[in-house]
């Protein structure tokens, strides 16, 4: 094919359609749709702004690292680039994971429980009587 056929190619294989049921307020299904279209390939919007002769492109997170993994999903290089160390040390982080809540209910957040009343007051109960205990 032709190398503006294969662009194309690529870029289509970059986009999904998905189509759900809209849902009432009580969880039922209202009889309307959403047609949602998803971008999967960050490049494409970059190569956008490319094409609109962007100057300049400020990007900040404290998850992007590794930069030049980032620099490649992207598609562009960083001219500049500035990475710092984690400010936070390794002694000053403990990793729990809670199956009970403070009065003892499951603290389960899969997403059928996302909107359980019971399961709200549970979480929000128990990171309230954690916080009386983290300096």
């Amino acid at each position: 094919g032709t190398a503006p056929t294969m662009w194309a190619l690529a870029r289509s294989k970059s986009y999904r359609v998905h189509v759900s049921a809209k849902s009432n307020d009580g969880g039922g299904f209202a009889g309307g749709r959403t047609i949602s279209y998803w971008c999967f390939a960050p490049s494409l919007a970059m190569r956008e702004l490319t094409f609109l002769n962007v100057r300049s492109i400020l990007i900040t997170s404290g998850t992007l690292a590794p930069l030049p993994s980032f620099s490649m999903e992207l598609g562009m290089k960083f001219e500049v680039q500035l990475e710092n160390d984690h400010v936070i040390q390794p002694d000053q982080i403990c990793v729990r994971v809670l199956g009970k809540g403070v009065s003892g209910k499951e603290l389960s957040s899969k997403y059928g429980r996302r909107d359980d009343p019971e399961y709200i007051t549970e979480l929000g109960n128990s990171l309230a009587s954690l916080c009386t205990h983290i300096p």
